[in-house]
């Protein structure tokens, strides 16, 4: 007997090492299969850069915008299945209760069980979906909260004087950094084997962008003037309404150049988070300069005979530049803006890079007005 006793002690223990190595190797494809979920990764690199609250604005708003992608696809998840399981559920409705005396008929109860596993398996996507989402937005929510009481704090401190100029040597070296760092991102893709190798494959697709968006940009204001003079070949000369329609041509065709210029670089793929970030607002900056040479170009331009503001001709001209120079103070403006939140600028910096852009307008909308006030 014990024999006998030892060797099933021997196959028990066996069967048990077994089993646990079974769990184990379960638990290591699970964790690993976690591991390799892109939401579970994002969510949980979320939660420690909060937790820690030591990132930068502009890195908090990188993540928020990748979390409301995430946010948007389980949204449209959790609502994917909705028409399916309202019939299932109706025809679960329509069995009827499951009797709590005796027992249900067995194509009933069998035609039961098929709703129920059905129903099941509809909503458990959708539940996970669910609870994703509210991660998610719980999880935006936090980082607005940050960045919130950040600025607020910004807003209620009373900071270093602009007019202090020991401060003026460090702030004007502020965007040279970032300036810096947009060089230094593009150098460290360029090193990269995969980089080049990617950059040589895009290369044609490339070099046609590039092309496509100078031309547009250097020649588009003077093909807008020769559409115009194609339109009035159609009739209507002396309307205003070909003349309002070159001068819109003025502004879409460079812009879409600069908008094509912007995705060859962004296709070349050696720019990082910051240099991203400057691509991505480039259009807008581009728009911002043109529509204020649009508006220039309305009011003071020497092509129109109904002039809003009766001008001379050198007030008429120096008001045109300034109005321009409005568009690239504000341009300025938005710039030093982004570089603050890629570089976290110190409280003094802020204050000194702020302030020029307010004195600059100032100066310029009160010689706008001594201009307008001759002609009272």
């Amino acid at each position: 007997m014990t024999g006998i006793h030892r060797a099933a002690l021997l196959l028990a223990l066996l069967v048990f090492t077994a089993l646990a190595n079974l769990v184990h190797a379960q638990d290591v494809a699970s964790g690993a299969e976690r591991e390799q979920d892109p939401w579970e990764a994002t969510a949980t690199r979320a939660e420690a850069v909060i937790n820690a609250g030591r990132a930068s604005n502009a890195a908090l708003e990188k993540l928020r915008r990748d979390l409301v992608e995430y946010r948007e696809q389980f949204l449209r998840a959790r609502d994917q299945n909705q028409p399916r399981i309202r019939s299932v559920q109706a025809q679960l409705n329509a069995l009827g209760p499951k009797p709590e005396t005796g027992e249900e008929v067995a194509e009933i109860a069998s035609y039961r069980k098929e709703l129920t596993d059905e129903l099941n398996r509809l909503t458990i996507p959708n539940i996970i979906a669910e609870k994703r989402f509210f991660r998610a937005n719980g999880l935006i929510g936090q980082i607005d909260r940050i960045v919130r009481d950040r600025r607020l704090e910004q807003l209620l401190a009373r900071g270093p004087s602009p007019f202090n100029p020991a401060l003026w040597p460090d702030a004007l070296r502020g965007p040279s950094r970032v300036v810096a760092g947009i060089w230094q991102e593009i150098v460290r893709h360029w090193t990269t084997q995969t980089a080049r190798v990617e950059l040589a494959r895009n290369a044609p697709l490339i070099g046609a962008l590039l092309l496509v968006g100078l031309l547009l940009l250097i020649r588009g204001g003077a093909w807008a003037d020769q559409l115009g003079n194609y339109l009035r070949g159609f009739g209507g000369r002396g309307t205003g309404v070909w003349t309002f329609i070159v001068s819109l041509a003025k502004v879409f065709l460079p812009l879409t150049g600069i908008a094509i210029l912007c995705e060859a670089a962004s296709i070349a793929g050696l720019f990082g988070l910051r240099g991203s970030m400057v691509l991505e607002v480039l259009p807008a900056w581009g728009a911002t300069i043109l529509v204020f040479k649009w508006l220039a170009d309305q009011l003071y331009g020497d092509h129109r005979n109904d002039r809003l503001l009766p001008l001379a001709t050198n007030n008429r001209t120096e008001a045109w530049y300034l109005t321009v120079l409005l568009g690239a103070i504000l341009v300025l403006h938005q710039a030093l803006n982004l570089f603050e939140r890629l570089d976290d600028h110190s409280e003094s910096t802020r204050n000194v890079l702020g302030f020029l852009p307010i004195v600059a307008t100032a100066m310029i909308l009160i010689r706008l007005q001594r201009i307008g006030m001759r002609y009272r």
